[in-house]
């Protein structure tokens, strides 16, 4: 490949729909990007390219799919970290709505940029312009007239990007939230681990389930807190739920308005404080899991 000057914006494979828009958003903004192949491994197309003195190379690299492909997040950021010091990478999570600060932390601490949610062409402000401000490490860029021209360059996508009705109903409860002064980050903080929802312990059928809370109460209080109306309130649950930010304890339903039993995430403070590129380095030693060959009836 010819030798690349200046500012180069490289996009690893990801999710095709966020393709779509990222390289709609970038183009609307005058950015010129280059998609890698999916056909081959990244690190080789990576060494292949020829970077000017000058260059400031950028890559934004997709979490998710490199997980769904069977590559250790962790392994590849390390990787690019060690292999390709002047590389800029910027990571994003196209399977998630939200990131949590100690996941950005833990990204942050591979040297990569930071750690981005999906982008949504419904909600530009909050997550194309953070991310394309990233890209060209500006502070003080025109969000204003980015989303004016991201806009207008996204409505030609509108009927091509394939999104779940999960998906949209979670972008639409993102924006009605806002709307209302109560940003999804801000509810999550309201909500206690242990009184918000009112956890305690549960039967049913014989089985005792601790520390959890059921999911028409929950509905109750998110109608207290946000000031909604219950099917509101109801959107607003399956949308904490589909962050990730509680489960159904046995992991056999979505979120419900009924007698269903449901389990915070274990996001407590202890397991913020760990320092989980430590703990992925242990688990990894001659003294972490034992990783051999496993034989399993005639497997």
């Amino acid at each position: 490949m010819a030798s690349l000057s200046g500012h180069t914006i490289l996009l690893a494979p990801a999710d095709k729909n966020q393709e779509k828009l990222l390289r709609g958003a970038m183009a609307a903004v005058g950015m010129s990007v280059n998609v890698l192949s999916r056909k081959q491994p990244l690190a080789a197309q990576l060494g292949a390219l020829r970077f000017a003195p000058d260059a400031h190379p950028v890559l934004v690299v997709d979490l998710a799919s490199l997980a769904a492909e069977g590559n250790g997040p962790d392994v590849v950021l390390m990787h690019l970290n060690e292999r390709f010091p002047k590389l800029r990478v910027i990571a994003t999570m196209s399977d998630r709505l939200a990131i949590f600060p100690d996941e950005a932390a833990w990204v942050k601490s591979y040297q990569a940029v930071g750690l981005f949610p999906q982008v949504s062409q419904l909600r530009i402000a909050e997550t194309l312009c953070p991310l394309l401000a990233a890209i060209t490490n500006d502070r003080d860029h025109d969000t204003v007239l980015e989303i004016e021209k991201i806009s207008t360059a996204l409505r030609v996508l509108k009927d091509k990007i394939e999104q779940t009705p999960l998906m949209a109903e979670a972008d639409a409860t993102l924006i009605e939230l806002k709307a209302i002064g109560m940003p999804v980050e801000k509810l999550v903080a309201s909500i206690s681990e242990t009184g918000g929802f009112n956890v305690r312990p549960h039967n049913y059928r014989l089985n005792h389930y601790g520390n959890c809370f059921v999911g028409s109460e929950a509905v109750d209080v998110l109608m207290r807190l946000t000031g909604s109306s219950r099917a509101t309130s109801f959107a607003i649950g399956r949308l904490l739920h589909t962050m990730g930010v509680f489960y159904h304890v046995e992991r056999e339903h979505g979120f419900e308005d009924g007698d269903f039993y449901y389990r915070f995430s274990l996001r407590t403070d202890h397991l913020r404080s760990l320092d989980l590129k430590a703990v992925v380095f242990a688990i990894r030693s001659r003294d972490g899991f034992k990783v051999k060959d496993r034989t399993y009836r005639g497997k």
